[in-house]
């Protein structure tokens, strides 16, 4: 029976040899004695295939035909197949080892893509990206569509670049179209200047301008402390919480903080810079009206800029005044060369007028019942340094005077004469004057015998004291005769009546 033969020998044996070749359950696979042969046979791939990159193929793409220096063309890293069979691909895709000095040299991009088109999946990459120089950017960019293409992956590349390598898991395929690519609604343009604005319904999912680095395509959410040694930002940092930045020097610890209502500069104490924040309110904003606030003394050296300053360090001058910035400073026409658009200065005519080293300008000078318009000239320099001329008003005469040295004003005013005022000396003031018309000039008279006002007429008064202009009608002027006969007297002789006879 079955009970007699289990207790013999061979049948333990038997027993005992099954079982060794049997995995136990407890040893978690440490009793496999070929674990990569057992990997194998199960078409598993192990961490150190990972990191061999086993289960990756490694491609060479060649140049398509035309393609130039300058330019950047489409390598295209495809899926086998769109919905969900296959999610984010490693890529890893480099230009070759060259010269130090060739701009081409060792551009790489090593992670993972993941092409959505317009699927609710989306689309994102990210990977370490490397370049030698700033200035050696074979490697452009990363494009996907935004519509009817979730298969392809496509990195641009300059022309110069090829031929290119690439490591790509299994079920991805490499390419390098010869011409524009288009799928659906989707053009991947080839040879192009700028791929962002060239391409057609596809984005730029990861752009290497930045240089080096690790790139990815969204945010990236940090939940605990993250460190680094530069941190560059080509749109907004955007900080959220009490305390937005903190910045640490030597022993003290400073900080922008915006509670809603205002954003403050506050500082630490001494020794504690990971602390709060102390009394000392040196800056503020009120986030509503703008206002600032410096809450300690301010010490500032301002160059010059008036609008800001309580008082400039260095006083300037402005046409030889003094301005500091403290007050309003006045500029008269003299500080400027110039007349004043209106009275410079009133003076009195009884005590003398307008000196003569008064500033240029225009002057009303009084009299007891009336004043006249005084213009100064006054130069303060040469022989002749001040010119004066006086006005009365309604063409009430015309005069002048000027200073000699320093001295002053050594003569008295001087008449102008014009047209209306002749010079005396032209005819003295009641002599007889030959005229061919009954029409005379405008201050002249017919000698008709008439009266006239001595006192209006001062000067015609001292020619005719009687106050009677001759009467001149049918006289000859003759010069005064040696015989005494007063002056305007009739020579009765001459005019007696007479007859002549002829033969």
């Amino acid at each position: 029976t079955s009970e007699t033969l289990a207790a013999t020998p061979k049948a333990v044996k038997s027993a005992y040899d099954n079982a060794e070749k049997r995995l136990q359950k407890d040893q978690n696979g440490a009793d496999i004695p070929d674990k990569g042969r057992f990997l194998n046979n199960i078409n598993a791939v192990s961490k150190t295939d990972f990191a061999d990159k086993r289960g990756m193929r490694y491609v060479r793409v060649n140049a398509p035909a035309g393609a130039t220096s300058g330019k950047y063309y489409p390598v295209v890293v495809m899926r086998s197949a769109g919905s969900v069979s296959e999610l984010a691909s490693r890529v890893i895709i480099t230009t070759a080892t060259r010269t130090a000095g060739d701009p081409m040299n060792n551009c790489e991009f090593n992670g993972f893509v993941m092409p959505g088109g317009w699927t609710d999946r989306g689309r994102y990459a990210y990977g370490m990206f490397w370049q030698y120089q700033n200035n050696e950017r074979a490697i452009h960019s990363i494009m996907m569509s935004n519509k009817g293409d979730d298969l392809r992956s496509v990195f641009y590349v300059d022309g110069a670049a090829f031929p290119v390598f690439a490591f790509i898991e299994d079920g991805l395929s490499i390419s390098a179209p010869g011409a524009d690519l288009v799928v659906n609604d989707t053009t991947y343009k080839f040879g192009a200047t700028n791929p962002a604005t060239e391409c057609i319904a596809a984005d730029v999912i990861l752009d290497f301008k930045s240089g080096r680095g690790f790139y990815e395509s969204h945010s990236l959410i940090v939940n605990d402390n993250l460190s680094c040694k530069k941190l560059f930002a080509t749109d907004e940092i955007v900080a959220r919480g009490g305390n937005q930045i903190r910045m640490i020097g030597g022993e003290y610890g400073a900080l922008w903080r915006n509670d809603g209502a205002k954003t403050y500069l506050l500082l630490t104490n001494q020794g504690d810079v990971y602390g709060g924040w102390n009394t000392l309110r040196p800056f503020a904003i009120d986030n509503a009206t703008g206002e600032l606030v410096i809450g300690t003394k301010l010490s500032a050296s301002l160059n010059g800029n008036a609008l800001t300053a309580t008082k400039l360090q260095t006083p300037r001058r402005v046409s030889g005044v003094e301005f500091d910035g403290s007050k309003d400073i006045t500029l008269t026409a003299a500080h400027v060369a110039a007349f004043a658009r209106r009275a410079t200065d009133t003076y009195a005519d009884a005590d003398g007028g307008v000196p003569w080293n008064a500033e240029s300008g225009a002057y009303n000078v009084t009299r007891s019942g009336d004043s006249y318009i005084l213009v100064n000239f006054y130069t303060g320099v040469g022989s002749c340094r001040t010119l004066q001329m006086k006005a009365h008003y309604r063409n009430g005469g015309l005069f002048y005077r000027s200073s000699r040295d320093g001295y002053g004003f050594e003569e008295d005013w001087a008449e102008v004469y014009t047209s209306k005022n002749l010079p005396p000396e032209s005819y003295p003031v009641g002599a007889p004057i030959p005229w061919p018309s009954d029409t005379v000039p405008s201050g002249y008279a017919l000698m008709q015998g008439q009266t006239f006002d001595k006192s209006a007429y001062p000067k015609l008064a001292a020619a005719y004291p009687s106050g009677v202009i001759p009467d001149m009608r049918g006289w000859t002027i003759k010069g005064k005769p040696a015989s005494g006969r007063a002056v305007l007297s009739q020579e009765q002789d001459g005019i007696k009546s007479h007859t002549h006879s002829a033969s």
